[in-house]
């Protein structure tokens, strides 16, 4: 019984550790882009380090947002032919306006709340890249790739466990709200 716990408990630990470590490496190129594009913003604005790194990760999630709203439409699109549509069964201008706005302040929402949700796994990534970097003077490849990986692993299980929710939540506020 004792045995079982434990093993299952392993197990869970292990399987996010995996898990962990295969999303860190596409993270680690993300973490290089959004290195450059805060450099970027914090030159040009002169922003303290929470907003630069909340502009940076907002201006990702926007994007990786966008893409993810844009790439089945365009998917579909593609393999669409509907001819022209008779008069009586064409949207109004206004009402295509309308929805193109609204669908942009949707998506703008649905990056500003995973930007929200991922500011405190960068903070602790901070903490453990100054840690790698200054403490233990490992590379600065290996800190921010220790700082991925923490960041991959502390978010599968706050993610997993704790919030359940936020996935299912912001597939149906990107795609159906």
């Amino acid at each position: 019984m004792v045995l079982e716990i434990l093993s299952n408990i392993f197990n869970t630990l292990l399987t996010f550790f995996l898990a962990a470590l295969i999303l860190s490496i596409p993270g680690l190129i993300l973490a290089f882009f959004g290195k450059i594009i805060y450099s970027k913003i914090s030159e040009k604005f002169s922003l303290s380090w929470l907003k630069a790194v909340f502009a940076t990760t907002f201006v990702l999630a926007v994007f990786f947002v966008f893409l993810a709203y844009l790439f089945p439409l365009a998917d579909a699109a593609l393999n669409v032919n509907d001819g022209i549509k008779p008069l009586v069964f064409q949207e109004a201008s206004l009402d295509v306006l309308l929805f193109y706005i609204y669908t942009i302040m949707k998506l703008i929402f649905a990056a500003l709340i995973i930007t929200l949700l991922l500011i405190p796994l960068q903070i602790m990534g901070s903490l453990v890249y100054d840690w790698a970097l200054n403490k233990r003077k490992l590379p600065i490849l290996v800190s921010l790739y220790l700082t991925v990986f923490s960041a991959c692993f502390i978010g599968f299980v706050l993610f997993i466990t704790l919030f359940q929710w936020a996935f299912l939540g912001l597939l149906y506020l990107i795609y159906f709200a």
